[in-house]
């Protein structure tokens, strides 16, 4: 079962239960209008980045999909799950959350811990599907994995999905239309933001290869530029997973 949401011109579908919010987008990828968007709080096959599971116990997550427009004027796709990641913290923000920040490529982290991630693929030509798990109602005992947080352990209650999921497009869409208006991106706000700027990091490469060094800076496309211990070159990371060395963040 499904509810349809019109808050102003608001386009939300919500969903009782579905496997992932990402693919009921995917199949409707032929038709997708701007900023639609789809949510459930039980979302039972979900997918993070590389493949893995995205934990979520029915009614203490909440998982959004959006169907971000693509234009000429953005910089780069690899820049979607930053900006959506930076929308996603200033979402929660207004509604009182203190001490949170991003880890590059796509989490939001509050006080060294995750408390959501952003996993976005190319559906079309004309869109991009950003989907957002967030941890809402979980207490300690019940958070999925031990680097974790959410929004009642961080003392953000009594907000329910619909108005959580709303404030994230709502913060999207304002931004990403501003972005596009203007035609600059919101690189700079995401660096502003970005915690893994200046810190130690451990890279994991998706074949395998670890090495340690410090994150720089993120360059237009949206990768992680660090320079590698040792031979002091730069790198550009176009994708892995990283470690915060020296706050011992990570996943």
């Amino acid at each position: 079962m499904a509810t349809v949401d019109s808050l102003g011109d608001l386009d939300i579908e919500f969903l009782d239960a579905i496997d992932s919010t990402n693919r009921y987008l995917a199949t409707r990828s032929t038709e997708l209008r701007d900023f639609q968007t789809v949510a459930t709080t039980n979302q039972t096959a979900g997918r993070g980045r590389l493949g893995r599971d995205w934990h979520s116990t029915p009614g203490l997550g909440l998982a959004v999909s959006i169907a971000v427009p693509r234009g000429a004027t953005m910089v780069s796709d690899g820049l979607v799950p930053l900006e959506v990641g930076l929308s996603v913290l200033v979402s929660l923000e207004r509604l009182g959350l203190r001490g949170g920040g991003l880890k590059w490529p796509n989490d939001v982290l509050v006080s060294g811990k995750k408390l959501a991630g952003v996993l976005c693929h190319v559906a079309s030509e004309s869109h991009i599907i950003a989907g957002v798990g967030l941890n809402v109602s979980y207490s300690r005992n019940q958070i999925p994995f031990e680097n974790a947080t959410s929004l009642k352990m961080c003392g953000i209650t009594g907000v329910g999905p619909r108005e959580l999921c709303e404030g994230i497009l709502v913060a999207h869409r304002a931004a990403h239309l501003d972005s596009m208006g203007s035609g600059h991106s919101r690189l700079d706000d995401v660096k502003r933001r970005m915690l893994t700027i200046g810190s130690r990091v451990r890279v994991h490469e998706p074949d395998g290869a670890e090495w340690t060094g410090l994150a720089k800076d993120i360059d237009g496309e949206g990768h992680l530029v660090v320079v590698r211990d040792g031979d002091m070159i730069s790198r550009h990371l176009v994708a892995g997973d990283i470690l915060h060395l020296r706050n011992e963040q990570g996943d």
